[in-house]
């Protein structure tokens, strides 16, 4: 993503793809050659996070869960996490509120 001059990468590596249920990464924030750095802006803030997306059918539905977890975190990128959680909520909701916008209109 690049804004104002400014760039953020984000690292992606894929570690389970089940269709259609269920999709695992390890994400980390990157440099531009992809090297894993820290989170500029939250000096504590994991390096990386297992990402478990998983999809249920409900009906005419489906239903997607996110979780993020801590990939081998020390107890302050832990403590980080957890007192993010709640502002991390509101952000993934925004986003999959986005997403739903973007689908009708793909849809439409």
């Amino acid at each position: 993503m690049v804004w104002n001059g400014n760039a953020s990468y984000q690292r992606v590596e894929y570690t389970e793809v089940t269709r259609p249920e269920r999709l695992v990464w390890l994400h980390s924030v990157a440099d531009r050659d992809w090297n894993i750095i820290p989170e500029p802006m939250m000096a504590d803030w994991p390096r990386v996070l297992l990402t478990t997306v998983t999809f249920e059918e409900a009906g005419q539905r489906t239903t997607m869960r996110l979780t993020w977890v801590p990939h081998e975190a020390n107890d302050a990128e832990l403590a980080c996490v957890s007192a993010a959680m709640e502002g991390m909520g509101k952000g993934w909701s925004a986003g999959m509120e986005l997403l739903s916008e973007l689908l009708v209109e793909l849809q439409a």
